[in-house]
């Protein structure tokens, strides 16, 4: 699977501006990212760049047999996004 930097951007901005979030699991963000007119998304897509996410340093998350689960963005997943939004060209 290809790497795809917008739905990165995407998936932070849906974690950043939802309402008092403790965390959002991947088939929270799946539904989101779907209704919001972002997607189609698969799950194992969202699940995958969860990962990348935590990869990168851009959140926190837990693995269990459920699947994946945003508990907080970072600094840098905060820096990430806000410079994609603002403007600034992220390379794919």
């Amino acid at each position: 699977m290809k790497r795809n930097k917008d739905l990165i951007i995407e998936l932070l901005g849906l974690w950043i501006n939802a309402p008092e979030v403790g965390s959002l699991s991947a088939r929270d963000l799946l539904k989101l990212a779907n209704e919001n007119a972002l997607g189609p998304y698969r799950y194992d897509e969202i699940q995958y760049h969860i990962r990348l996410m935590d990869d990168i340093g851009a959140i926190e998350f837990s693995s269990t047999g459920a699947g994946e689960t945003i508990k907080r963005v970072t600094w840098v997943g905060y820096d990430y996004y806000e410079s994609a939004i603002s403007g600034l060209k992220i390379s794919k």
